[in-house]
């Protein structure tokens, strides 16, 4: 074969490489990104409002007091039927046990919007939250890493700690134990404040 039809083959097949290497890289970085829009994402959605869903109807039927061990009193009361339900794409829900109080107002359209439990669903940039007002929202999630920066629902969790704990008074528990023994141990000092939306301890 002539040295310059060597060349060309040679080239082509560099270029062919080089074209099935980037288109194959794109789909792969597609694909990881997600369809927001996709069916199976919009079904998955809806599994998780129904989940919300489920878990309100719960806690309504337990005069709104929400188990300190959250997982296990929802899997124990058959409102799940296993752990897997609470996992949406890779990744299991994040029940805010720390930072929710005892109780909630059985309408719950009443109660504050503060973040109840979410998921995190970065293929899409997203993050799916339940708030404690039963509303169920599909948010944007930009925190900025390592920047020191806060924004999006980063921001709403941060905003929710401090008024959890500084503003109403709830105290730091370390463990779904100790929130327990709390909450039966001041139960009665739990008041409904209108204006807070919420049940706040009250200081004798």
């Amino acid at each position: 074969m002539p040295l310059i039809k060597r060349v060309c083959v040679v080239v082509g097949l560099l270029v062919a490489f080089t074209a099935g290497f980037w288109c194959g890289s794109w789909s792969i970085h597609t694909v990881f990104r997600g369809d927001k829009n996709d069916p199976e994402v919009r079904d998955e959605f809806d599994r998780f409002q129904s989940l919300s869903e489920d878990v309100f109807e719960y806690i309504q039927s337990r005069d709104g007091w929400i188990p300190a061990d959250a997982y296990r009193g929802l899997i124990d009361a058959n409102v799940v039927p296993e752990y897997a339900y609470f996992i949406f794409g890779e990744k299991p829900i994040e029940l805010f046990q720390q930072n929710t109080p005892c109780r909630i107002n059985v309408e719950i359209a009443r109660n504050v919007r503060a973040p109840f439990f979410y998921v995190g669903r970065e293929d899409l940039e997203e993050v799916w939250v339940t708030y404690l007002d039963g509303t169920c929202k599909r948010e944007s999630y930009s925190e900025l890493a390592g920047t020191g920066h806060l924004g999006g629902f980063a921001e709403v969790q941060m905003r929710w700690r401090y008024t959890f704990h500084q503003k109403y008074g709830y105290p730091y528990w370390v463990s779904a134990a100790e929130k327990k023994d709390w909450c039966l141990k001041n139960r009665h000092k739990l008041k409904w404040d209108s204006m807070e939306r919420a049940y706040v301890p009250v200081k004798e």
